[in-house]
């Protein structure tokens, strides 16, 4: 799949990321056992003019062979850097796209097992109560067959809307079909029953155009 090939391709790039660290790591370990050297030799008392002409001159040579490596790697590990940056940012996308409905924009059966899982584990620990909501449409089929698909994607995209403006902060999710779920969170029972009823009742009163017809749909919950 792409989202492997992106993975694999960020993996890597963090390999490579860290060969470079680690040759940075050697060549300045190799630069500082130089110095260590010509320290020694300068420090000598038996050490002549030309040997301190030659041990300088070639400390030199090394130090300006080391700031071209240490350019050259450090290049290497800006762009490395950046394409980590974009993998990850790929990677981060794709994962977002296999946790929604594309036709409606909301989440889909993944995220909502996803948020399932997350409220199980939060309940216990918070003490707080949730309930959920299972919706799917009346006689959808009959819509398909009568207006068309287009007009029973609209249908779809009419309660998915209609959900998710319930309340920004509800966790909503379409299951598959016509099909939704919603998570209400730390609300009496009562409330989160008249949540439900009053969205049932604004989608009833909805009416939807096709040609010269007009029809509304119902939802069970």
């Amino acid at each position: 799949t792409i989202a492997s090939k992106v993975s694999r391709s960020l993996v890597e790039e963090l390999r490579n990321a860290k060969d470079l660290l680690n040759e940075q790591q050697t060549v300045g370990s190799q630069f500082g056992n130089s110095v260590g050297m010509a320290g020694k030799i300068l420090s000598s008392e038996s050490i002549g003019q030309d040997q301190i002409v030659r041990c300088v001159k070639s400390l030199a040579r090394e130090t300006a062979e080391i700031h071209s490596k240490f350019e050259e790697m450090s290049q290497k590990l800006a762009e490395s850097q950046s394409q980590v940056n974009a993998l990850e940012n790929d990677l981060s996308e794709m994962n977002k796209a296999l946790l929604v409905d594309h036709l409606t924009g909301i989440g889909n059966r993944r995220c909502f097992d996803s948020l399932i899982d997350k409220s199980l584990r939060m309940t216990p620990a918070e003490d707080c109560n949730v309930y959920l909501a299972i919706i799917d449409l009346d006689e959808f089929k009959s819509i398909n067959d009568t207006f068309g698909h287009d007009t029973g994607d609209d249908v779809i995209q009419f309660v998915a809307k209609s959900l998710a403006d319930l309340r920004p902060e509800i966790p909503v999710a379409r299951l598959g079909g016509d099909e939704f779920a919603i998570l209400l969170h730390d609300s009496p029972l009562d409330e989160a029953a008249e949540k439900a009823q009053r969205l049932r009742q604004d989608i009833a009163d909805h009416r939807f155009n096709w040609e010269d017809k007009i029809f509304n749909v119902g939802i069970s919950i």
